[in-house]
């Protein structure tokens, strides 16, 4: 090896040296090869590191749990002092005894789900938290056992749930003022929403249609739950976005899964847990008869989206959900797959009616105390309420009993034939963003 000559440095460039190899028979004529390297950036030493970052010599940006190194590497991630010196290879290897039951098998040499599938301490951490909410029914309430146990199963070979499950998990957190898990939410469901959209894009098999509806499914719940704040005042009824029911779109989207799902309703393991049972449909005027005849539905439910009236869908599928059954919450989440771009539409311009059946539905997500929907439900119905008592017509007056007592407001009395009274005592007039109904 040659000596390399000594460093040089011009104004404005980084110092640079070189390497010099040469082939043992080569002549001292022979041309040399040469690699430019330059010389790493000074930077301020990380004294309290992870020990993943200090075994490669790199800098830590100390955030914990879990720094942003290793986040994006899926590597695990330890502050603790006594942790080994050294990490046999980038990924953390979970020990089988902290894993829950059901996924023990999945990190078996014999799996067919490799043993990279929890690939840091945060994952585990994730990956428990999870089990702890589908266990003690903060997900979707007291469902059988045997969707907590088929959820896990699913998991072992779907990667697009078993993130989609993570990121719910670090949601949760997040809403529970645990610090540090924003980072976490956000890339476990980045690559859930990019695996699963990949997955979608083609005929969806009998074997995967369980982790499909479950997973969109909990997607459902995380873009429910992303509510700022509880002022009814800044809610998407009174706001300018043009995406203001963007998060109402993805409830949507749950309706054409289900449709590419259903043949395989005998074999399926979860579905049962989201249709109303037809020994229900033989009663199918739960809601008051004013309420039929103020949106015009005089029709049999028949099949969905092909009926002109666009109050037809989603009434019918309110109607199937009354009155509130806390022990199969997972159903209320089928309205979403019964609203339709005409019903949609309606809600964009906040038409009374279409706001009416919406308020009734936020009154029976009310009735539940999960987690992820309380913040939208008294924020949103409180804010149908309080537009719809200012500025609609009798008719809707007289129906908002339902929704205003789950939301705890207080209807102001009528004292005229129209509510053109009381649209100055609220002033709700200047909230309502252009071209929206009133």
């Amino acid at each position: 090896m040659a000596v390399a000559p000594p460093l040089t440095e011009t104004a404005g460039e980084a110092p640079t040296f070189h390497v010099f190899s040469a082939k043992a028979n080569q002549s001292q004529d022979a041309v040399q090869e040469t690699k430019d390297y330059i010389t790493r950036r000074t930077h301020r030493k990380s004294r309290a590191g992870c020990s993943t970052c200090k075994v490669k010599r790199v800098k830590c940006d100390e955030k914990k749990p879990t720094c942003s190194r290793c986040l994006r590497n899926y590597t695990d991630c330890n502050y603790d002092a006594n942790s080994p010196k050294a990490l046999e290879s980038s990924t953390f290897t979970v020990a089988l005894d902290k894993i829950p039951p059901l996924l023990k098998d999945s990190l078996a040499p014999t799996s067919s789900v490799p043993r990279t599938l929890i690939r840091s301490s945060a994952d585990l951490h994730l990956l428990k938290h999870f089990d702890t909410l589908s266990n003690e029914a903060l997900l979707v309430g007291p469902a059988s056992p045997g969707y907590h146990n088929a959820i896990l199963r699913l998991a072992q070979n779907h990667s697009f749930l078993f993130h989609t499950m993570l990121a719910l998990a670090a949601n949760h957190l997040l809403e529970n003022g645990s610090q540090g898990w924003r980072q976490a939410k956000l890339s476990h469901l980045s690559t859930a929403l990019r695996q699963f959209q990949q997955t979608i894009s083609k005929p969806i098999a009998k074997e995967q249609s369980d982790a499909v509806l479950m997973t969109c499914l909990m997607i459902n719940v995380q873009y429910f739950s992303w509510v700022d704040t509880t002022n009814p005042k800044d809610s998407w009824v009174f706001s300018k976005d043009l995406d203001r029911i963007a998060w109402l779109l993805v409830q949507q989207g749950m309706g054409a899964l289900l449709e590419q799902v259903r043949p395989f309703l005998v074999d399926t393991e979860v579905l049962h847990y989201f249709y109303v049972s037809r020994n229900d449909r033989e009663d199918v005027r739960r809601l008051p008869e004013a309420m039929w005849e103020l949106c015009d539905v005089t029709d049999e439910m028949g099949l969905p989206a092909i009926h002109p009236n666009p109050y037809h869908d989603p009434l019918h599928a309110l109607a199937l959900l009354m009155p509130f059954e806390p022990d199969n919450f997972m159903k209320y989440l089928h309205f979403g797959a019964r609203i339709y771009p005409p019903y949609v539409e309606l809600l964009k311009k906040n038409d009374h009616r279409a706001l009416l059946i919406l308020s009734y539905w936020f009154g029976l997500l009310g009735k539940s105390d999960l987690w992820w929907c309380q913040r939208r439900v008294q924020r949103d119905c409180l804010a149908i309420c309080m537009l719809l008592d200012a500025f609609g017509s009798d008719a809707i007056h007289s129906l908002l009993e339902f929704p205003a007592s789950a939301c705890e407001y207080t209807l102001q009395a009528r004292k005229t034939s129209t509510a053109a009274s009381h649209v100055a005592d609220t002033g709700l007039a200047t909230y309502l963003p252009e071209g929206i109904s009133t």
